[in-house]
């Protein structure tokens, strides 16, 4: 067998049978593999080839050689076809070995993917603040007594000198000045909430969650408010930079508050009659904005002429991780803006959540390591009992002319086989364990889906320590295998 392309099929297939326990198909193809080159060596000799048969044959049976004394114990049984409780005992165990070592592997993978899925807290928390946009806000808040009760990332500042009310911090004007201080955002807007009051019922199906009868809240925004979260526009235009300016009575409503305010046909262009809303303004757009402001049915421009200026002022970023980077450009301008007449608070709350996620994350993994180290050495002792239990069979391998680098390669690639299907199984355990701790603990905190996200990464982590650890544990048992002698084997067998 020197070419490459029949030995490795001739492995593979030695291989896959060896998982089965069908090492009787094995030995009887080259039981029959070594009669007919005996008798393809008569025939070459010039026997015909009834003479090369029976010459062959009392050689198998006069022969004194380890291969002859195999083959008159064996060919009865693997020629003929015999001892068929044996084969299928030997048939069940094998597969249950199969099948251990494929549970330890794929609980290994398993684990190896749902804990380093776990670990890679970096993408864990752009994707927990990936929605809703005031996770991925920085908000600049005139505070009276330097407290703040809000979840995300919070910059409070307190004029000293007049604590207790709530200072002016800003005017429109400053908000390029701002965006220039603060490269690191990506958007620069304020919002405040207010509520206006319709004579229409709006607790009808598809009203909002913050509204009350015939109350509904609004939104006054500046223009990069809509394009922080990522609203969807669905008819007309956003609010521009020229509405703002001007402060024009336009207003973007969301697409679920056409039916509670009754507004039939295109909205485009139609008039919004509201108490507490003066003048009366109209609708230049319509949005679907998902989960964002489930309360509000509709955005209007900042009427800072109404407030005075701008107490709350938010710094949002497309990318969350940039939001320690915002931070600390907003301490150096505020800083340098009023220098020591204001104190500046912090509220890091992401940044404290994934320190506690890595804190958590790190002992997991311990408890995981322990867990693989166990399993490892399962997987290694199952692997040495199946070449033992197979001694005999290795040993009619090779009195008929298998070579140790044969047993060897073979059991190797029988081990590969096994973590193979071990990674499969695991890739599959380890989504598994991720949708369980998902479904298991409440997920969604202060608007943040906190559940751990599938990594393709992890996956392909744990799929090649299955293979690496296959073969790292069948590395040992097949070098036993092929360092025993043929005569050896067979007795002590």
């Amino acid at each position: 067998m020197n070419d490459p392309r029949r030995r490795i099929g001739h492995y593979l297939a030695a291989a896959t049978k060896g998982l089965w326990g069908r090492e009787r198909a094995v030995v009887k193809e080259e039981l029959e593999a070594h009669i007919e080159a005996r008798v393809a060596a008569h025939l070459l000799a010039g026997m015909t080839e009834e003479a090369a048969v029976e010459a062959t044959l009392a050689e198998l049976g006069a022969s004194k050689s380890v291969g002859s004394d195999m083959a008159r114990v064996y060919a009865p049984q693997v020629v003929m076809g015999a001892a068929a409780r044996g084969a299928w005992r030997q048939l069940w165990t094998r597969l249950v070995e199969s099948l251990l070592i494929v549970v330890a592997l794929a609980l290994g993978v398993g684990v190896i993917v749902a804990v380093a899925s776990f670990l890679d807290i970096e993408r864990q928390i752009a994707g927990l603040m990936s929605l809703p946009l005031e996770a991925r806000e920085i908000s600049i808040q005139s505070v009276e007594n330097g407290e703040l009760f809000q979840a995300g990332e919070t910059v409070g500042v307190v004029r000293l000198g007049v604590t207790g009310s709530r200072q002016v911090l800003f005017q429109l004007s400053d908000l390029d000045e701002i965006r220039a201080a603060v490269p690191a955002a990506d958007y620069v807007y304020t919002k405040v909430y207010n509520y206006m009051r319709t004579g229409v019922d709006a607790t009808v199906p598809g009203a909002f969650m913050a509204s009350t009868h015939n109350r509904l809240y609004t939104a006054a925004v500046t223009e990069d408010f809509l394009s922080a979260a990522k609203v969807t526009l669905l008819d007309g235009t956003l609010l521009t930079t020229a509405d703002v300016a001007a402060q024009r009575p336009v207003m973007v409503i969301r697409r679920e508050a056409l039916e509670p305010l009754q507004i039939t046909g295109d909205p485009i262009g139609q008039r919004l009659f509201l108490e507490n809303l003066v003048p009366d303004h109209t609708i230049i757009g319509v949005v679907d904005t998902d989960s964002l402001g489930q309360g509000i049915f509709g955005y209007s421009p900042y009427q800072s002429a109404s407030t005075g200026g701008i107490r709350f002022l938010y710094l949002a970023v497309d990318d969350p991780r940039k939001l320690q980077t915002v931070r600390e450009q907003v301490a150096d301008y505020i800083g340098a803006r009023w220098g020591d007449s204001v104190s500046v608070t912090t509220q890091p709350y992401l940044t404290l959540y994934g320190r506690q996620q890595r804190v958590l994350a790190f002992a997991i993994a311990g408890f995981a390591s322990l867990g693989l180290l166990v399993a490892s050495l399962n997987v290694m002792n199952l692997m040495l009992a199946r070449v033992l239990r197979r001694q005999s069979f290795l040993g009619v391998r090779r009195s008929l002319g298998a070579t140790r680098s044969d047993i060897r390669n073979e059991l190797i690639l029988e081990g590969t086989l096994l973590g193979t299907l071990g990674g499969v199984i695991g890739a599959v355990v380890g989504v598994g364990l991720l949708s369980a701790y998902n479904s298991s603990f409440e997920t969604v905190k202060f608007g943040l889906n906190t559940g751990i996200a599938f990594s393709w990464t992890s996956v392909a982590l744990g799929f090649l320590l299955a293979i690496i650890a296959s073969l790292v544990f069948t590395l040992y048992p097949a070098s036993v295998a092929a360092r025993q002698t043929i005569v050896v084997a067979l007795k002590e067998s």
